[in-house]
């Protein structure tokens, strides 16, 4: 720390002293090499012996100790394991993280101490003369004494000292109360799993309490970063139960369930979070995500976040997506699945809505009856003409031989009813486009019509009135040739959108199946050769 390279070279004086086995391949032998520091109990006491020192030093020198000096006593103090210097040494007494590592620190060391302690009491009454490394006992038996407090500390003993800390309790009382107890959780896994329990059981029904009373009164004051926590640790806990050595953890699934639900309502209201979203609602259980994510999905209009959100339903929900897009597309199409958008747009997005099942090939049999349905809605509207719309679906937004491909495509394995279903919507939907081609062919008659002149403009006839009678005649004789060729190209232009017009008509006449027949009708014939 701060450049101390020297210094820090001998804090690793702390690792026990042994031997590390090397096997030399090429020479076929295995070597020992000595590590650690033989005289380890004597380092840590002159450790001790200088983080005191260093930290009194400076205080009755300067009455304050600089940051860089903080450091390093703080780091000697916890290298000796001497707790009770490093949690009076402010670099570490203000910090609740730092004083809850020291102390975890200080008992496994202890622990470590009183293995090598009795390893070298073993070795002092057996070895003569005395095993390198014991001759200090002197030492041992003055650190074992000094730390005598940690010795059998549990978990309780710990959370009991960071509370009578006063230092931490002026620091809490100077930054204010918050309401959630991150401290009391981390403690919580301190102690073991009764605490983890009862302290999931308490937050969940604190969060659900208070976001339920956020909603009755209007406001927006949760602390989400609460519920995020919760949720988070809720779903840590219960992957637990799916490992290879589970464990069963009473009671967390439904209040996992319950609070991630609440944060998956979270990111819905924030657009940019979506993202995120699939990825939440694939940990709710599956009656939960289609009664919910398709109202959610109904609402993602932009093209790429839809295929984002394709991808990852794809990949995180692979059981439930075609029954997830089918109530999307579903409810899409109907008026109350969009009371979100307008009027003039709503048309707009039922149409794109068919892109939820235009992503893969495999639901294109599904896309084709959902375009039925929405075809039948725009041409059974009597409050509104929408064939413009329904030939701009079919003509525009619709991929290219998607009737042909949505039969094609059908999986193997799909059930019978479900293919007989996309058969009889191959037919409707063939019979719809070639009703709209000929509404649309005979809207480009009307049009022709419409702009075709029927009257011949004299205005654009040359005067004879100051010809003589032969160049009066030459004059006519022109100008009837021009009017002729123009009545010509008039006529071929309106006879050409008629017959185009006639033609789609006789196609929609002659369908098969009928237009002008059902299965009840007698003396029609249904064939496409009868005209």
């Amino acid at each position: 720390a701060h450049g101390f390279t020297v210094k820090s070279c001998l804090w690793v004086g702390g690792e026990a002293d042994g031997y590390k086995t090397i096997v030399d391949d090429r020479a076929q032998k295995v070597d020992k090499i000595a590590v650690g520091n033989p005289h380890r109990w004597l380092w840590k006491r002159r450790m001790s012996e200088a983080g005191r020192r260093l930290l009194q030093d400076k205080q009755q020198a300067f009455g304050s100790v600089s940051a860089t000096t903080e450091e390093e006593a703080a780091i000697y103090s916890v290298l000796a394991n001497d707790v009770t210097t490093a949690l009076a040494n402010p670099c570490l007494r203000n910090s609740w993280t730092k004083s809850l590592c020291v102390l975890l620190t200080g008992v496994w060391c202890r622990v470590e101490d009183e293995v090598l302690y009795r390893h070298n009491c073993n070795r002092r009454r057996s070895c003569r003369p005395a095993f390198p490394g014991c001759q200090y006992e002197k030492e041992e038996n003055e650190c074992l004494s000094e730390t005598s407090q940690l010795a059998g500390m549990r978990e309780a003993q710990i959370a009991s000292t960071l509370q009578s800390n006063v230092f931490l309790q002026k620091k809490q009382h100077d930054e204010g109360s918050h309401r959630f107890p991150y401290r009391t959780a981390m403690m919580a896994f301190i102690i073991g799993r009764s605490a983890i329990l009862d302290f999931c059981a308490e937050e969940v029904t604190k969060l659900v309490s208070d976001i339920k009373q956020s909603s009755i009164n209007g406001q927006d004051d949760q602390d989400w970063k609460a519920l995020r926590f919760v949720t988070h640790l809720l779903c840590f806990l219960e992957s637990f139960q799916t490992s290879s050595t589970s464990i069963i953890i009473a009671d967390i699934t439904n209040q996992k369930n319950l609070v991630l639900f609440e944060y998956v309502k979270y990111l819905e209201s924030r657009p940019d979070l979506w993202h995120f979203l699939t990825l939440y609602v694939s940990l709710l259980p599956d009656s939960t995500i289609l009664e919910y994510l398709p109202s959610v999905l109904c609402k993602v209009l932009d093209t790429s976040e839809r295929k984002l959100m394709m991808e990852q339903i794809r990949n995180l929900m692979l059981r439930l997506e075609l029954p997830l897009l089918r109530r999307v597309v579903r409810l899409a199409l109907s008026t109350e699945g969009l009371g979100y958008v307008d009027n003039e747009s709503l048309d707009a997005v039922k149409c794109n809505s068919l892109e939820w099942l235009l992503q893969y090939e495999e639901h294109f049999g599904d896309a084709l009856i959902c375009t039925n349905i929405l075809l039948r809605d725009f041409l059974l509207n009597e409050d509104e003409d929408k064939m413009d719309v329904a030939m701009d679906l079919i003509n525009h937004i619709l991929p290219e031989d998607f009737v042909d491909r949505a039969v094609q495509t059908l999986p193997e394995d799909m059930e019978q009813d479900h293919v007989s279903r996309v058969n009889d919507a191959h037919s409707e939907y063939l019979a719809y486009k070639k009703y709209l081609n000929a509404y649309g062919s005979f809207q480009i008659w009307k049009e022709v019509l419409k702009g075709t002149p029927t009257l011949v403009d004299r205005s654009e006839f040359v005067d004879t009135s100051t010809l003589n009678a032969i160049e009066g005649g030459i004059a006519d004789q022109a100008v009837r040739r021009t009017w002729l060729k123009e009545k010509k190209q008039c006529f071929e232009k309106c006879l050409t959108a008629a017959i185009s017009a006639r033609g789609a008509l006789h196609k929609v006449l002659t369908h098969p199946g009928g237009w002008l027949c059902t299965d009840d009708d007698e003396g029609i014939s249904s064939h496409p050769g009868d005209d």
